[in-house]
């Protein structure tokens, strides 16, 4: 496979990546609602941290667990922020 190949699998992927993300700032939006509608705090480290963890067990990629780590850290921060708005 030649490098425009793989790089136009690339933008295939890169799409379906934003899809996901889409979808999961949208379940995070409705789960801020249920926090606001009980009073509850937006920020939830055990989850965040339980959330990292088994992400990084499962991991099985050439990416290291340190990059899954930075990864989600980055997502779950950019949802916390929808579940604020």
């Amino acid at each position: 496979m030649d490098i425009a190949s793989l790089r136009e699998e690339i933008d295939q992927v890169d799409e379906k990546i934003l899809t996901l993300l889409e979808q999961r700032a949208r379940l995070a939006a409705e789960i801020g609602k249920k926090k606001l509608e009980n009073n509850l705090s937006v920020v939830s480290t055990e989850r965040e941290s339980e959330i990292i963890q088994r992400l990084v067990r499962k991991n099985n990629s050439r990416l290291t667990g340190q990059d899954i780590e930075s990864i989600f850290k980055e997502i779950i921060k950019s949802c916390r922020n929808v579940q604020i708005e």
